[in-house]
């Protein structure tokens, strides 16, 4: 059987009331209502079958726990002027500590009902977390059995995650329904009806069920949707404040998609055992020199080199596959120790799973950097893919990492020291 508390309820707003009204629900005694506002104090009164004053005088002294809902910056005058002994009080804020009750009764603590409320709309307390916290054993033990009184779901959450998950409140809760806001007033301007969207408000939270919020981002700015953006940002010129929205929340979006990025690349590249490079676009910046003799000529990068020497020599794979046929690649990579040499290459995939299977590679431990259309098969079949800065929009569009840096100018060294430093291989005392 459910134990039934003797209840003094300070406060009656948003959350005094639909706490209130829990409370009377699960068969507690509401013995008193305080609030400043006595007619505010008489409505919830005569909704619980309490009686109500607004004189802190006069505030009834035996009952068993007496809780504070009033704003936050309240809550700590209200419960030094309480003369209530020894008696359990708790308040019900997320970012306030326990310790300002501390002055007003020993046994103090936390009930935190993790829910947004109006005093018009009732909610089922049942699946609302209550968060509570306590540093006396017995005053917690009680303040448990009056949390499960009301939800199947209560937590001991001290201060500090208390805070936090008050700020993850304001953004999933408080920030969201903003958004709302804006827009209805966005489709009220052209006389459309703000329950055309409901159904995708609904959706979106629904969705969670079953994906992670970054698994259920969707939308122009996680796309990078650059025309859309641009349309949305001019249908809002007359409005400087929801330009400013829009525009940091488009930026937030793109940024955690690169930081998400970065970290499944890390990962990626914990199994990464061999390298594999196209030539143009990648070990060179693209450019062809025509020299008077008929032949071509190539720049690469010194550190690409030296990157791709230093992986040869603590036993990773490297292997060039190009579609070009030059004399000179072939003697540049053998003198960086590079063995696995594949030019005039027409079928890369060919090429790259022979590569594999010789030895003994598995999809996930190659990585593969490639820049243009040809490569756009062969960079489907490793497990790992990477572009220069400067490569295609088509190639770009396939990979887990672009480098910030350009073909020819050290992309190469990008992965490869990036690999190398996540496996403790990168040298930092010389190599000499």
């Amino acid at each position: 059987m459910i134990k039934s508390f003797k209840i003094v309820l300070l406060g009656s707003g948003n959350v005094g009331t639909q706490l209130g009204l829990a409370l009377h629900n699960a068969k507690h005694n509401i013995v008193q209502v305080f609030s400043r506002n006595e007619s505010a104090a008489k409505t919830l009164a005569n909704q619980i079958d309490a009686d109500f004053t607004n004189n802190i005088d006069q505030i009834d002294s035996n009952a068993d726990i007496y809780i504070i809902a009033v704003k936050d910056d309240a809550i700590e005058s209200l419960a030094i002027k309480l003369n209530i002994a020894d008696k359990i009080l708790v308040h019900t804020a997320g970012s306030i500590p326990m310790e300002v009750l501390q002055n007003a009764s020993p046994n103090y603590g936390i009930l935190y009902p993790l829910q947004t409320f109006s005093k018009t709309k009732q909610v089922d307390f049942c699946s609302i977390p209550i968060c509570i916290e306590s540093y006396s054993a017995s005053t917690l033990k009680q303040i448990k059995v009056l949390a499960e009184s009301l939800s199947d779901n209560v937590q001991e959450i001290n201060f500090e995650k208390r805070k936090t998950l008050h700020l993850a409140a304001v953004f999933v809760c408080n920030f969201t329904n903003h958004m709302n806001h804006i827009a209805s007033e966005l489709m009220e301007a052209e006389g459309l009806p703000f329950d055309l969207v409901v159904p995708l408000i609904k959706e979106t939270t629904n969705k969670l069920d079953e994906l992670t919020p970054a698994e259920a981002q969707t939308g122009p700015a996680i796309r990078n949707d650059q025309n859309v953006l641009k349309k949305h940002m001019e249908a809002l010129k007359g409005n400087e404040d929801y330009q400013n929205i829009y525009k940091l929340l488009t930026e937030s979006i793109q940024h955690k998609k690169i930081s998400m990025a970065q970290q499944i690349f890390k990962q990626q590249l914990n199994k990464v055992k061999a390298f594999v490079f196209d030539v143009d676009g990648v070990l060179t910046n693209g450019d062809v020199l025509l020299l008077s003799t008929g032949e071509q000529a190539r720049t690469m990068s010194t550190r690409d080199g030296f990157a791709m020497m230093l992986a040869k020599k603590k036993g990773y794979h490297v292997c060039i596959i190009t579609a070009g046929s030059s004399d000179a690649i072939i003697g540049r990579m053998e003198k960086l120790g590079i063995t696995d040499i594949h030019i005039a290459v027409r079928d890369k995939v060919m090429v790259l799973k022979t590569f594999m299977e010789e030895n003994r590679l598995s999809t996930d431990e190659v990585l593969y950097m490639g820049d243009d259309l040809p490569d756009f098969r062969a960079i489907q079949v490793a497990g790992v893919k990477t572009c220069p800065a400067d490569a295609a929009v088509d190639i770009k569009a396939l990979c887990d990492y672009i480098s910030d840096i350009n073909g020819g100018a050290g992309c190469v060294r990008d992965v490869i020291e990036q690999a190398m430093r996540l496996h403790g291989n990168w040298p930092l005392d010389g190599i000499y």
